[in-house]
């Protein structure tokens, strides 16, 4: 099981990755987008990155960003929505 200082990052990452791409994933759950259960499970798919470190970097230098790294595991959530 990911511990939870673990699990906190990787929520953080998802939803700054979600901001920078121009999704505000509160509305898109309002709006019946996303499930709860679907951003959960996004958030645990971002705890098995292998670059979470330069993820972080990319996120803390970009204004904005038009995609994903091609490392990202929800590249293809971020795509679809």
């Amino acid at each position: 099981m990911t511990d939870r200082a673990t699990v906190k990052k990787h929520a953080y990452l998802f939803d700054t990755m979600a901001q920078k791409l121009g999704h505000d994933m509160q509305q898109h759950a309002l709006d019946g987008d996303i499930g709860m259960d679907e951003l959960a499970d996004a958030v645990i798919r971002c705890t098995g990155c292998s670059h979470p470190e330069d993820c972080a970097q990319r996120l803390a230098a970009a204004k904005q960003l038009t995609q994903t790294p091609n490392y990202c595991r929800n590249q293809h959530l971020f795509k679809d929505l």
